[in-house]
């Protein structure tokens, strides 16, 4: 199954899975900041045209991190990213699951509050990537990505298979 993983914010981190025949994960981060002078509707039309982009290399799930609250702009700029990707998976009748921040940092690192430093440490340490200059935001990325693959198309799979399925209903059909 290939699976897009998404960060969303000003700065996105995304990884992807290899081909459906297991190649290597690809990933990194898209900065979407506006830049000095620039509207800030251009961070939308720019990240509309990258996740077009992302969508036609037809992934069958897209796993994001949930939006929380918080201080300042980031909970509405991050609500704004992860709208639109719910409205261009829906659209394209691509499968998309979403994870709150708290259960994926248990599952990486084993604290459910874990810090930015813990979750890089945690996807290094993990073996899913050797970027020396890794950020949080593709961290973040590289451990959704995974947590797709181990949680739920693992579990998907295997649930299938004791039944005798050969098909899926798509990625929640497994109890």
């Amino acid at each position: 199954m290939t699976i897009l993983a998404l960060d969303c914010g000003n700065k996105t981190g995304w990884a992807r899975s290899g081909d459906r025949f297991g190649g290597p994960p690809t990933s990194s981060v898209q900065d979407f900041t506006p830049k000095p002078g620039e509207l800030d509707g251009v961070r939308w039309s720019r990240f509309n045209d990258w996740l077009t982009r992302m969508l036609d290399t037809r992934p069958e799930l897209v796993v994001y991190e949930r939006w929380t609250r918080g201080p300042g702009d980031a909970p509405k700029i991050r609500a704004g990213f992860i709208t639109r990707v719910e409205e261009r998976c829906d659209a394209r009748g691509i499968e998309r699951l979403e994870v709150s921040p708290a259960e994926l940092k248990l599952w990486t690192t084993g604290k459910g509050n874990a810090s930015k430093l813990q979750m890089i440490s945690a996807v290094q340490h993990r073996g899913w990537s050797d970027k020396l200059d890794l950020k949080d935001d593709e961290a973040d990325a590289l451990a959704l990505l995974h947590y797709a693959r181990e949680e739920i198309v693992c579990r998907a799979t295997s649930w299938r298979r004791r039944r005798g399925r050969s098909s899926s209903n798509g990625v929640g059909s497994a109890p």
